[in-house]
């Protein structure tokens, strides 16, 4: 629910920032020829905001029009500019940065090489991505958010208890998910109990 909110926030000072400057929008949407049309390659939220401030005042010349880029982008390259125009949103989670490392990967016609270049990263950081993407589902939720149980309380401050287990009725408190440092030292530390039980297990 807070990442939720934080997107909204950011849609809407988005909107605010267009709708306060002279000009409108400043940093045009990428597109790329498609046969008669074109492919949106990048500036989602902005294209988002222009249509919602054009049908809010629809007759500001400044929203008639998106602003665009025409770019020969081919298909291996796409995903990675669309990566990079990504990696400037403020609202990113470290997993869907890791999501979209994988993504760039699925052709098999980028070497990690290339693409850490590309990004301006090291391979080494590329590679915590890649590690991170590979983390078990219960590890990469701590990423996207922290839930926090506690117990339910009634008026007069007592346990609301479970009519079906008789136990503590928890709700949870919702947090912005783990910076990338904590999530790879739980990847590390989950990595090297798993390597433990395995060990154990033989």
């Amino acid at each position: 629910l807070r990442g939720e909110l934080e997107r909204e926030f950011a849609a809407e000072e988005l909107k605010r920032s267009i709708l306060e400057t002279p000009t409108g929008l400043i940093q045009p949407i990428t597109v790329r020829p498609q046969g008669q049309q074109y492919e949106l390659v990048a500036g989602a939220r902005r294209r988002r905001a222009m249509y919602e401030l054009h049908e809010a005042f629809p007759k500001d010349p400044r929203f008639a029009r998106v602003p665009a880029i025409v770019r020969e982008v081919d298909d291996v390259a796409l995903p990675i500019v669309q990566l990079v125009e990504n990696l400037h949103r403020a609202d990113l989670t470290p997993i869907e940065v890791a999501d979209a490392v994988a993504r760039a990967f699925e052709d098999k016609k980028i070497s990690e090489e290339d693409l850490a270049r590309q990004l301006g990263w090291s391979e080494r950081t590329l590679k915590k991505y890649q590690q991170l993407y590979r983390a078990p589902g219960w590890l990469k939720e701590v990423g996207r958010q922290v839930k926090i149980p506690k117990k339910r309380l009634d008026e007069s401050g007592a346990p609301v208890l479970d009519e079906k287990t008789g136990k503590p009725h928890l709700d949870h408190d919702r947090f912005p998910g783990l910076q990338f440092t904590f999530l790879m030292e739980l990847v590390a530390l989950h990595s090297k109990l798993a390597k433990w039980d395995k060990q154990r297990l033989d």
